[in-house]
């Protein structure tokens, strides 16, 4: 999701990307994604919203970011949360298990990029990628 902030994404050198999922098929079709990019595989975490605000809050966001909302009871509220510790310019991806277009469109309302519904497949994931670059 492009979000404002005060840092100036130019002025910035970030990693091309970071992933937090909850569930292991997640992170392995993540994993294959990162090594077809020759991206480094390490930045696929275990997590959802709460690792990835902690562990972004003390680093320089990437450009694509990847959460998963599954366990979210509000996905909105977390996106938000996100936001505030989000760099200008990252662009993000959401996983969930709800499949709900009002959702997706709030999503997309508040600046997420793509929002794929678990069990994601390779080429959805890749689709959303290409979109986000």
């Amino acid at each position: 999701m492009p979000l404002d902030s005060s840092n100036s994404a130019a002025d910035i050198e970030r990693d091309e990307f970071i992933a937090f999922s909850l569930d292991g098929d997640c992170r392995k079709v993540l994993s294959a994604l990162a090594a077809d990019r020759d991206w480094p595989i390490e930045n696929v975490l275990p997590g959802s919203v709460d690792e990835a605000v902690q562990s972004l809050s003390a680093m320089t966001t990437p450009k694509r970011l990847v959460i998963d909302l599954g366990a979210a009871a509000d996905p909105i509220a977390e996106v938000n949360r996100l936001a505030e510790v989000c760099d200008a310019g990252t662009r993000v991806i959401a996983l969930g298990t709800v499949n709900d277009v009002a959702l997706f469109r709030d999503l997309i309302g508040v600046g997420v990029g793509d929002y794929l519904v678990k069990p994601v497949t390779p080429a959805a994931l890749q689709s959303a990628f290409d979109r986000a670059e």
